[in-house]
């Protein structure tokens, strides 16, 4: 009976022109989520839709009210205290509260799709623009510390991560003492691994022109040309972790594994880059590059399958 109440109580409420809303939330440390629920709850107060109920709509989407009813949703305001939860890659769980009283209780699942509002067809061919328009990002001075020695004169600098199912591939950032005492990343090309997971991570080289071909959803392909550096401000801005590991090389290549994952959003970029090993002398290296976007993350470990060389290369820091 309470259910039938509160579902004619929300029809007559959306029935009713309401102004947008913005909620409290944690906006510095979930700022796409936080996003998501004053983009989706606006949605709902403004639903007209004849052909897809409300009720639906919240099932399709995995939307759940644990507490509380979506009625009470004009009661938060900025004197409500927030609070997000995340478990695993399931879901998020999201709570208002003004004291000791629970105004609303939500849960929904970390899927990108719906945390964006667009599917992966409508997003994937949005990613050359994405990168073209994303903000300049200064080369940020790193504060080095936690120095793990790897070989003479050349450390692993502030515990860099494995990527949680692939451990292979890392976050590791690598520098090395000059003559004067001074640490420097690594951009040598006899310690080609430490290089390359610099490479892709820092804006310490000159830029380079990056030649893309991205597989769309349908078996589509798309080309574009980007560079190194824009590579690099898209991620910072669009809170894009890297996880390197070169797979294979040739005489004059190297083939570059590289994952780009958005931890809030569930979702990755995988790319396949073929380097040029003579780039650090040759200010005009061209770099190649195959895109799988948006890849959700419990699909990245059959994709990583598929890219991969077998046998593996040894790196160093395999055997820390």
């Amino acid at each position: 009976m309470r259910i039938r109440t509160v579902l004619i109580l929300l029809i007559l409420w959306l029935s009713i022109p309401l102004k947008a809303i913005e909620l409290p939330c944690y906006s510095d440390f979930y700022p796409e989520v936080c996003a998501f629920l004053n983009r989706y709850i606006n949605e709902l107060q403004q639903w007209d839709q004849t052909k897809l109920s409300l009720q639906q709509k919240m099932r399709d989407d995995k939307f759940i009210v644990l507490a509380g009813d979506i009625l009470d949703i004009e009661k938060i305001d900025s004197t409500c205290e927030a609070s997000v939860l995340r478990y695993g890659d399931k879901a998020y769980e999201v709570i208002w509260k003004k004291g000791n009283q629970t105004l609303l209780r939500v849960a929904f699942p970390v899927q990108y799709e719906l945390l964006l509002g667009l599917s992966k067809k409508d997003i994937e061919p949005k990613l050359d623009s994405l990168i073209g328009s994303a903000d300049t990002c200064k080369a940020v001075v790193e504060e080095i510390h936690d120095l793990d020695s790897v070989a003479p004169s050349i450390y692993r600098v502030n515990g860099g991560e494995q990527y949680a199912t692939i451990k292979a591939l890392t976050t590791n950032r690598y520098v090395q003492r000059d003559k004067d005492g001074i640490m420097r990343y690594v951009l040598d090309t006899t310690y080609m691994d430490y290089t390359i997971s610099n490479l892709v991570q820092k804006k310490e080289t000159r830029d380079y022109v990056i030649q893309v071909s991205q597989n769309l959803y349908g078996f589509e392909k798309k080309h574009f040309t980007t560079s190194l550096h824009r590579w690099i401000d898209y991620c910072q801005a669009a809170n894009l972790k890297s996880y390197v590991a070169i797979e294979a090389e040739s005489e004059d290549m190297l083939k570059v594994f590289v994952l780009a994952e958005n931890k809030t959003l569930n979702y990755n970029h995988v790319l396949l880059v073929y380097v040029p090993k003579d780039f650090l002398e040759n200010p005009t290296a061209i770099f190649n590059a195959s895109v799988n976007a948006f890849i959700p993350t419990h699909n990245v470990a059959n994709l990583y399958e598929e890219y991969k060389d077998k046998p593996k290369k040894k790196r160093e820091w395999d055997e820390k």
